[in-house]
């Protein structure tokens, strides 16, 4: 499959492999041209070495303690919301959000981490390892 853009996979509701090599070849040229918040990276790549989740955008709040990510997985919605309902409130005093959201008819789930992001994330890469 030759892959031009995100519009290939327009439609499609879970994450393919295909989209996640068009994905994580973007994110490469993102980080290589400074586009991307440093200080996200290792977050980044963390998350996607889950074969079922690619990161499709971030934000690292810039100074404002509010952060936030947003992926594509090919795991089912009540597969993906038992590994991430019990961090949703509150956890440890680290309130995480999670929205859905659409762009081109592909499901993105965006968490938003407010306060002492880099902690929240790391709960958030735990309870989204593939060996659960």
């Amino acid at each position: 499959m030759s892959v031009g853009s995100l519009m290939d996979f327009k439609d499609s509701i879970y994450l393919t492999s295909e989209e996640k090599s068009y994905r994580l070849k973007e994110l490469s040229k993102s980080v290589t041209n400074g586009e991307t918040d440093e200080e996200m990276i290792p977050f980044l790549d963390q998350l996607n070495m889950n074969p079922h989740i690619c990161t499709a955008q971030c934000c690292s709040g810039h100074g404002s303690g509010k952060a936030h990510v947003s992926i594509r997985t090919d795991y089912k919605f009540e597969d993906l919301w038992k590994r991430i309902a019990p961090i949703m409130h509150n956890y440890n005093n680290t309130p995480i959000s999670v929205q859905l959201m659409q762009d081109f008819g592909m499901p993105r789930y965006t968490f938003w981490f407010v306060d002492k992001w880099k902690h929240s994330i790391k709960i958030l890469i735990d309870a989204l390892k593939d060996d659960k």
